[in-house]
This record gives structure tokens, sequence and C-alpha cells, in this order.
């Protein structure tokens, strides 16, 4: 049964994206972030199908937004590219989630993967590069779910992530 909080469900009704592709994709840099707020993505189960990509957004809060069904990732935090070095010196950091629900993926689906990108600047590789990461992001009574049949899929993955706080976690 899928835990739907949102009052408005997004549904994926095309066939399969041709490549991994996501329903929704916020691409900064965006900082203060602003709000989603009760929105369901329902990715139908189509293969290549992600939920949701906040690349570079910092100060974001969001209540109530659930995302299932999906093959690939529920929820990715990250920063690509070189995104850094025109925008803000911020990472992917110092959102705020309220009652996020990442349920019944399809499969192959994981959940929340908070990743930054530590070789963003000068491509060396190593944090004093001034790579930036998914850090102090709030997440209070989150539903983390994956595709437990499939090897290597996961509820949570930290890459270069620091200081994310996760409260009632179920």
């Amino acid at each position: 049964d899928n835990v739907r909080y949102g009052t408005s469900v997004i549904r994926w009704t095309g066939s399969a994206p041709g490549v991994a592709s996501y329903m929704l994709k916020l691409q900064g840099p965006q900082n203060p972030g602003g709000a989603i707020n009760w929105l369901s993505f329902d990715a139908n189960s189509k293969s290549n199908l992600s939920g949701i990509l906040m690349d570079t957004i910092s100060h974001l809060n969001s209540t109530g937004l659930s995302i299932f069904k999906h093959t690939g990732v529920g929820l990715r935090l990250t920063v690509s590219g070189a995104t850094g070095v025109s925008g803000p010196g911020y990472g992917a950091c110092d959102n705020t989630f309220y009652h996020l629900r990442i349920t019944a993926p399809a499969s192959g689906g994981s959940g929340l993967d908070l990743d930054g990108n530590y070789t963003n600047t000068n491509g060396n590789g190593t944090a004093s590069d001034g790579g930036m990461d998914a850090c102090s992001n709030t997440f209070y009574a989150p539903m983390l779910w994956h595709d437990a049949n499939t090897a290597s899929t996961y509820s949570v993955r930290l890459g270069f992530a620091n200081n994310n706080r996760f409260f009632g976690v179920s």
C-alpha cells in the first residue's frame, strides 16, 4: 500500500524513457530554496525512471513530499559539474523535509541519495579542491524504502555528505 501524503498526484503516463531520467529536476544554484509541499510523484513502475533530482539546491523546505513506484533513486541531492564556481559557494545544504515518503519502489528502486560532489571545482578528486557536499539537511519522520530484492539498492546512501540529521525514521 502506497503512503500518499500529497494532495496532488503527478503520475508518469507515457512510455518508459530510453535513458535514465527524473520526473522532476530542480537545477541550481538556488539559494535560498523555496518549497515543494503536498505533492506525490508516481513513476508508474517505468524503467529508467527516478523521482526527483535536486542539484545545488539549498534552504528548501518541503512538507508531505511522496515518491513511489520508481525504478531508480527516489530523491537525489547532489552538486553536479562546476556549478559552485559561478554560483554561491554552497552545496546541496540546509534543506528541511517533513514527512518525506519514498515508498513502494518498483524493481531496482532505491530511496534517498545524498552524494554531493567533491570533484566539482578543478577535478583533482579531493575535498580540498573546493568540492561541495550534501550537508546539514534535516529529515523529520521520513519513510525511506528500497527494493530489497535487488542487489545494490539502498534506503539511504551517503556519498560526499556530512552533518545530515534524521529524526523519527521508519
